[in-house]
C-alpha cells in the first residue's frame, strides 16, 4: 500500500502560468463572443478587465452564464450531455460564483511557479508518475503534456484520441483502464 501513498497521475496539471495564459486567451475570446450577441455595455475583453472583478459581476446571470457554457464547452472533444454541463456550471452559478471565476483565472495568471518548477525533475525518478491528456485539449496543447513529461522525466505521457481537456468525461473508459494500469503498476512496485 505505501506505493500508492507516492504514486501520482497526472491528467491536464502543469505550470499554472502556462495553463492561465491559454485559459485567460480563451476567455477573452468567449466573453467577446458571448457579449457581441447581447445587449451589455461592459467590456470584458481586455485583460485589464479580467483583472477588474467588478466589470465581470456587473454582467447580467444569463451574459455570464452563457460565457460560462461557452468556456466549459470548449474543454471537451464531445457536446456534453445537459446534465453534465449543469454539474460543471453549478459551482460558479451560485452566489458568489462570477467573482470567484474571475479571481480564479485572475489569481492563477499572477502565481509564479517557477521555484516548483524547477524541481519538476526530482519528481518522476522518485514517484510513478503517468500523465493522460487530451489529444484535442483546446486549452492546453499536447505539445504541454509532452513538455511537462520531459521536466518531471516521466516514463508515461498517455495522450488519448477524441478527448479533450475533459478527457475523464469525453473518454472516460479509456481514462479508467489507463489509471487501471498505472495503480496496477504502482502497486506491484
Amino acid at each position: 500500500m505505501r506505493g500508492l501513498m507516492s504514486s501520482h497521475t497526472i491528467m491536464p496539471v502543469l505550470s499554472v502560468y502556462e495553463a492561465t495564459s491559454s485559459m485567460t486567451c480563451h476567455m477573452q475570446a468567449s466573453v467577446s463572443s458571448t457579449l457581441s450577441r447581447s445587449d451589455h455595455s461592459v467590456n470584458l475583453s481586455s485583460k485589464s478587465s479580467l483583472e477588474n472583478p467588478q466589470l465581470f459581476e456587473q454582467l447580467p446571470d444569463t451574459a455570464f452564464e452563457g460565457i460560462l457554457e461557452s468556456y466549459i464547452s470548449d474543454a471537451a472533444y464531445y457536446e456534453l450531455p445537459k446534465e453534465i454541463m449543469q454539474m460543471l456550471k453549478e459551482p460558479w452559478l451560485r452566489e458568489g460564483g462570477k467573482r470567484g471565476f474571475i479571481r480564479e483565472l485572475c489569481q492563477a495568471n499572477s502565481r509564479s511557479t517557477e521555484e516548483v518548477e524547477a524541481r519538476y525533475g526530482e519528481v518522476g525518478p522518485k514517484l510513478p508518475i503517468k500523465i493522460i491528456w487530451g489529444a484535442d485539449d483546446k486549452w492546453l496543447p499536447v505539445e504541454v503534456a509532452h513538455r511537462l513529461g520531459n521536466a518531471l522525466k516521466t516514463k508515461e505521457v498517455i495522450v488519448i484520441d477524441k478527448a479533450g481537456h475533459l478527457s475523464m468525461i469525453d473518454q472516460g473508459a479509456r481514462v479508467g483502464v489507463e489509471l487501471g494500469l498505472w495503480l496496477s503498476a504502482a502497486i506491484s512496485k
